[in-house]
């Protein structure tokens, strides 16, 4: 919200813990930068057979 020049009300506003989410429903979690070797060596480490989840971070980029 902040960075969208929105002001909170009433609210203390957090990115998500996704790790947390993804253990809460017992799924396995990976996290990379979004460099394609890095996403690729993520996807290399979650399994294949089920579901799992992959946070990419990308670096924020200024409102225009």
């Amino acid at each position: 919200m902040i960075a969208d020049g929105v002001t909170p009300v009433g609210c203390d506003p957090t990115p998500p813990a996704f790790d947390h989410s993804a253990a809460s429903f017992g799924i396995a979690y990976e996290r990379c930068d979004a460099k394609p070797e890095q996403v690729a060596a993520a996807l290399q480490r979650l399994p294949a057979n089920g579901p799992s989840m992959l946070e990419i971070s990308i670096p924020s980029t200024p409102k225009r």
